[in-house]
């Protein structure tokens, strides 16, 4: 997820044009005063126009769920979401971001199904006791030795088969988001046949 972050140089630049237009007008006329504030705006108007600021990774946010034994779940969703966007941030290879940016839209869809469907909470003993922490020491471990200055045979075997562990992992969180919706799946499959059997009954 993005998120733009304002530029700082529109408010010096805004200050400046005050204080240029209060020096070389008095100040203590009201029509120069209202005058000098709508430069003032006009000058801060321009410049976010130019000065846009970045747009920077921002973590994933999740909502609240209203329910206590759901919220338990998501509290330690979100401290394990962060800790996965930190680790995103810290790693140099664009191959493992995208691997991890992958694992962060599954991660997300799996809190949101089971925000909106709290009695799914208990399917995820395996995912949060397990894959998420299991992952994020993974990782850590590539970004430390990643850090490394020199890197042995060692070091780039272990930080190859962590990539290659990722994929898996990649299919374990897809694996944990399915089982979610497979009643989900279930019970409209359910409802088509009884809707059909009805139409049926009716003669259409």
């Amino acid at each position: 997820m993005k998120k733009r972050i304002k530029s700082i140089i529109p408010i010096y630049l805004t200050g400046a044009a005050f204080l240029v237009y209060a020096v070389s007008a008095p100040m203590y006329s009201f029509l120069h005063l209202a005058m000098g504030l709508a430069v003032a705006v006009l000058v801060y108007f321009l410049g976010n126009l130019v000065f846009r600021g970045k747009e920077v990774e921002a973590p994933i946010e999740l909502e609240k769920s209203g329910d206590t034994a759901t919220e338990r779940i998501l509290a330690q969703g979100r401290t394990h979401m962060q800790k996965l966007h930190q680790l995103k941030q810290q790693t140099g290879s664009s191959e493992l971001k995208q691997q991890i940016g992958r694992l962060e839209q599954i991660a997300e869809q799996i809190f949101k199904h089971v925000i909106g469907n709290p009695d799914k909470g208990r399917k995820l003993h395996t995912f949060m006791d397990y894959y998420f922490p299991t992952t994020i020491k993974f990782l850590e471990n590539y970004v430390a030795m990643e850090a490394k200055a020199v890197k042995g045979d060692n070091i780039q075997a272990t930080m190859d088969n962590i990539k290659d562990s990722l994929m898996k992992i990649q299919q374990a969180f897809e694996h944990q988001l399915d089982i979610l919706y497979k009643d989900s799946a279930l019970d409209i499959k359910t409802d088509i046949a009884v809707l059909e059997n009805i139409m049926k009954q009716a003669g259409l």
